[in-house]
């Protein structure tokens, strides 16, 4: 559901509607994102709207408008979708429609041709997009039509922030700001899609083991992945412990394998497979665990997050290749919990819980919105 103001906010109210491709919670990480986003503007005093375009668990040809969530199915006419959207933003008045923009979530192709035509109205409002993903970048390997693949993503994403023209752009990583170049734009950090639980009981940990979280999908880069696994058995005959790894989450199809070359790389290495659980419960075993593995690298993994919620809960993660000093421009915070495949580790870090980001996001969120509303006027 949507967000209306639930206290007296010390500034101006915000009314803020999110727009993204789907809503269906806990199945879609740019929703959870959204809701949680939400959930922590609302506690700060504003109002949110949350519409979803192109939603898939909607029955098709239909919509779900209610309890300040509009949710459009993908097979709904182009023109009802755009009188539904017309007709919310205008009932709602909001102060800023902000985008919460995926390639993949506005076309199933990743090639958004004529979004930016289709929502040309949204002209009279302040428009703000957070960019959780950019093109796929080609690789020194990449075919030719991968390369031209990416150009059309590329100019098709720029000519839409040409067509929208919007108040303020975001996005969640130092290299896709580099990407966006000569485009302004402002570096808004990720926040975990794990809230930190309390503790039902004091934790107990076994000394004589290293428990470690994979938690989320597992990366196509095997010799990374491997490298971060040698890594972990270096460590566990250095301090002569036990491995214990917990696999939660789907993970992905390459769980399989990547079990089987962790179990060629550690000996005596104990892996559970948890599968999917509740939130809570995740909380409560990151809570438990001594170390994270990632499949981000010192690139991407503030985009990751489930990357994000392992720092949070205090973890170390060990992350794919090595150290590059741009990963402490972005979260200097976790300084000292960021570890490296490439890098002999000597010892782990004491787990410690951290901040919470999701407010910390909020807040910054509405401190760029108020300073580009002064800007615009």
């Amino acid at each position: 559901m949507g967000w209306s103001s639930s206290k007296k906010n010390k500034g101006k109210v915000v009314k803020i509607v999110f727009l993204l491709g789907c809503l269906e919670p806990k199945k879609n990480g740019i929703a959870d994102y959204s809701y949680a986003l939400s959930k922590q503007l609302n506690k700060l005093g504003h109002s949110i709207y949350l519409i979803g375009w192109k939603d898939e668990y909607i029955p098709a040809g239909t919509y779900v408008n209610k309890d300040l969530m509009l949710r459009m199915s993908p097979t709904l006419g182009s023109k009802e979708k755009q009188d539904l959207l017309k007709e919310t933003l205008k009932n709602f008045n909001p102060d800023w429609v902000s985008i919460q923009f995926v390639t993949y979530s506005f076309h199933k192709k990743g090639l958004p041709f004529n979004l930016g035509i289709t929502w040309s109205f949204l002209s009279a409002y302040k428009v703000h997009i957070m960019f959780h993903e950019l093109w796929v970048e080609p690789t020194k390997s990449s075919t030719l039509a991968n390369r031209s693949f990416s150009k059309l993503q590329e100019y098709l994403i720029k000519n839409f922030i040409k067509q929208i023209g919007p108040s303020l752009i975001t996005t969640s990583i130092l290299k896709y700001q580099e990407m966006l170049k000569p485009i302004k734009t402002n570096l808004l950090p990720l926040f975990g899609n794990i809230e930190i639980a309390h503790k039902r009981n004091e934790i107990i940990k076994n000394k004589n083991q290293i428990k470690v979280i994979i938690f989320g999908n597992l990366t196509s880069d095997k010799a990374g992945f491997e490298q971060q696994i040698i890594c972990l058995n270096n460590l566990s005959n250095q301090l002569n412990k036990q491995i214990k790894i917990l696999f939660i989450g789907r993970n992905g199809n390459l769980k399989e394998a990547y079990i089987g070359l962790i179990q060629s790389i550690i000996n005596n290495v104990v892996i559970q497979d948890l599968g999917e659980m509740e939130v809570e419960e995740i909380s409560f075993q990151m809570q438990r665990a001594d170390l994270g593995i990632s499949r981000a690298n010192h690139e991407n993994f503030g985009k990751s997050g489930s990357t994000i919620a392992m720092l949070e809960h205090g973890l170390p993660v060990l992350l794919r290749g090595s150290k590059n000093e741009n990963t402490l421009l972005e979260f200097p915070g976790y300084k000292d919990q960021l570890l490296f495949g490439s890098n002999r580790i000597e010892a782990l870090p004491e787990p410690k819980l951290g901040r919470n980001m999701q407010i910390e996001c909020a807040n910054k969120l509405v401190g760029l919105l108020e300073e580009s509303s002064v800007n615009k006027q």
